[in-house]
């Protein structure tokens, strides 16, 4: 099982360059491949976030942060990770029954 670990620094200034303080920020929405997995508030200069369930294949995730007085930010850079299929046992190839 894969476990994916984000990590990333909550911004200090709107996209203007005009101050944002953390209180002003309603949540951070992380995204996988484009579906919203989760939301966080951040109580911190930087976020965590661990997806404990990751998908088979090229994982692309992002943020956009949302400030308490209904703006979104530009989505963020993406994190792309690869996640590796199973690799389970080759199956039983000589198996026999006999009746007795």
């Amino acid at each position: 099982m894969s476990i994916v670990t984000l990590t990333g620094t909550v911004p200090i200034t709107r996209k203007s360059g005009a101050p944002l303080a953390r209180p002003d920020i309603d949540h951070i929405a992380l995204t996988r491949n484009g579906v919203t997995i989760d939301q966080l508030v951040p109580t911190a200069p930087t976020f965590q976030f661990v997806d404990s369930s990751p998908l088979t294949g090229n994982d692309s995730y992002n943020a956009e942060v949302f400030t308490k007085d209904g703006f979104v930010s530009d989505p963020s850079n993406d994190a792309v990770i690869t996640i590796v299929a199973a690799d389970p046992a080759a199956a039983i190839g000589d198996l026999a029954a006999v009746v007795s």
